[in-house]
């Protein structure tokens, strides 16, 4: 940028011989000044360009990131729909068996009702066997209602594990208590009708029929239970499942913010390299400009003062979004308001009136060449958060 080269020798001594012998030496010691500072900001300040190459190198990284638990997000999605699926295979076929057991409990009391006819001669023998059979019947309709209860509410548990497994549980225990009293009910069923056999009163068909049903209806027991076992070890590992693959989820989620978030920072670093670029283009203008008026009424004064604006917005942006990074380029803010200073002080204090004998800005030359010149154009400028300090006290 044209501001922030060299001045050449013979401008210099020409602007001396201008302003006298005594003022002369001052001006060009001041412009010595100016140029030292042009001289160590010739392009965008380092922090800047340090901070968007980390900030794209953390891009990068985030983007590996988030490609990894997308990946582990699917395959957790693919184990918990197989888990699921097993789960509910494993259902149908304990309602089949379920069915199946029910069918062969009623072919064992149908069994039993005519081995009650058979033996109904034995009147001293019926009134015992009677009472065991109704309670044993009682208990049977009892179970086959506990166990409708169980299926229906472990296909209720498929869809709401969480709300209906308490319910279940309970239902399972009054289950198990039911099992026991029918098992005490059916061995005193059987010795009373051990009892009628001994009589020899049963026809030997109608015996081995209700002996073959109550094996049968004691195999598909055996069986059911086993498929309630396999069926509640589905039921965990398809929970297990369904959490890890929301877990897989939700990193996935993050790692994809993450990444989001860090290409948003470095579109932010980038618009923030422009707005510097750009104000420092705009302070070319109004520091070459060949205006002939004062220095307020050039009309190359706004536009720098609204680049300023657009360049404090970028560092604001930056800050709200990611403060670290923020935190890197900060050291650059001083660096751009001295070079701004020492700049436009070429065109808004020529003669050097508001510098002290250091060359250094008195604080009255804020409110003329600073923050004053924005009222001055109607502006209001906008506060680089957190701007260190100038020399001048601003």
């Amino acid at each position: 940028m044209a501001w922030l080269r060299t001045f050449a020798a013979p401008l210099t001594v020409a602007l001396a011989g201008l302003l006298g012998v005594a003022s002369g030496a001052r001006h060009v010691h001041q412009h010595r000044v100016n140029m030292q500072a042009e001289v160590e900001a010739g392009v965008v300040p380092r922090p800047i360009s340090r901070a968007l190459q980390r900030a794209q190198r953390d891009a990068e990284s985030k983007l590996v990131d988030y490609q990894a638990a997308e990946e582990t997000a699917k395959a957790k999605k693919a184990n918990a729909e197989g888990a699921a699926a097993e789960k509910m295979s494993l259902m149908e076929n304990m309602k089949a068996k379920a069915t199946e057991q029910q069918a062969q409990v009623e072919m064992s009391r149908k069994a039993m009702v005519a081995a009650e006819e058979a033996a109904s001669k034995h009147d001293e023998h019926n009134a015992g066997l009677e009472n065991a059979l109704s309670k044993f019947n009682g208990l049977s309709q009892d179970v086959e209602g506990l166990q409708e209860n169980v299926t229906m509410l472990e296909e209720a548990l498929a869809l709401t594990l969480a709300r209906m497994q308490k319910h279940l549980d309970a239902v399972k225990d009054e289950l198990d208590a039911k099992m026991k009293e029918k098992t005490a009910a059916e061995q005193d069923l059987m010795d009373k009708k051990q009892v009628v056999l001994s009589a020899n009163s049963m026809k030997a068909s109608t015996a081995q029929a209700a002996s073959d049903a109550e094996q049968a209806a004691q195999k598909a027991q055996q069986e059911l239970r086993t498929l309630q076992g396999n069926f509640d070890r589905a039921v965990s590992k398809a929970t297990k499942s369904e959490a890890e693959s929301k877990e897989a989820a939700d990193a996935a989620r993050g790692a994809k913010k993450d990444h989001e978030d860090g290409q948003k920072t470095v579109e932010l670093i980038k618009q923030l390299r422009r707005a510097v670029d750009e104000f420092y283009s705009a302070v070319d203008g109004v520091v070459y400009s060949e205006h002939s008026g004062s220095f307020e009424e050039d009309p190359l004064l706004k536009p720098v003062l609204k680049q300023y604006n657009i360049m404090a917005a970028s560092f604001m942006n930056l800050q709200s979004v990611a403060p670290d990074k923020y935190e890197e380029v900060k050291p650059a803010i001083q660096e751009i308001e001295r070079n701004y200073e020492g700049a436009i002080a070429e065109k808004c204090d020529p003669n050097g009136k508001l510098m002290n004998e250091d060359f250094e800005p008195l604080p009255e030359f804020d409110a003329q060449c600073g923050s004053g010149l924005f009222a001055k154009v109607g502006m209001t400028k906008l506060i680089i958060p957190e701007t260190p300090a100038s020399p001048a006290g601003a």
